[in-house]
């Protein structure tokens, strides 16, 4: 065994047991959560959770009851029948604008089928016309997984793809396609894969620990 590749090896499969770890615990909170709200009761509203990053124009994000985060759509409101709850003066020092920032609300209304450009980010996002809401909790902890980190000066509002499905795409009553398609393989499984299989094929940095590995014995 050549002890000199051991400080190496280690340097490289340390950081890749403490990642995997973790998407492990991301996992199965997830899948904790997913189970949660299936057995959300059904109706004709949405659950929306307010997400605040400044400068920005967007409220926050909508999914359908009992379909899972990962459907969620980032909205701008038109408040032409419903102000939001923290709709207040918008001025520096004000404690009470976006006061709810990661509230969770049963949100009534319907998507208008418009679209609306937010310029601090760059993103085209559908517009939504609610009529009432109804505040559900005021600490629902993380939006997409557990390791996740506010960053209030991040204007980039979620995960990758949760940005980039925003950008256009047909209406269907009021309910973006997009939003329906990701539905039905929400209702197929709510349970994630891990990425940490043991079985699973050796590639880049795995591949590379493998070698490693085969060079030491």
């Amino acid at each position: 065994m050549n002890k000199r590749l051991l400080p190496l090896l280690g340097a490289i499969i340390l950081p890749m047991l403490s990642q995997c770890n973790s998407l492990e615990k991301d996992i199965a909170a997830i899948n904790a959560r997913n189970m949660e709200i299936a057995q959300e009761p059904r109706g004709s509203y949405f659950v929306g959770r307010r997400y605040h990053v400044p400068s920005t124009r967007f409220w926050g994000y909508l999914r359908q009851p009992g379909q899972t985060w990962r459907t969620a759509q980032l909205v701008i409101m038109d408040e032409s029948a419903c102000r939001t709850p923290d709709r207040l003066p918008e001025y520096a020092g004000n404690p009470r604008y976006a006061f709810d920032n990661n509230y969770e609300y049963r949100v009534y209304g319907k998507f208008t089928g418009k679209y609306g450009y937010e310029p601090n980010t760059n993103l085209k996002l559908p517009i939504f016309k609610p009529t009432k809401f109804e505040q559900l909790n005021t600490d629902p902890g993380w939006l997409f997984k557990p390791s996740e980190k506010y960053d209030k000066k991040n204007r980039l509002p979620a995960p990758g793809h949760h940005a980039a499905d925003f950008r256009s795409g047909p209406m269907t009553e009021g309910i973006p396609a997009k939003m329906e398609e990701a539905d039905k393989k929400e209702e197929k499984s709510l349970i994630y894969s891990p990425p940490c299989a043991k079985n699973s094929p050796p590639s880049g940095t795995h591949a590379r620990v493998a070698e490693l590995v085969d060079a030491l014995d």
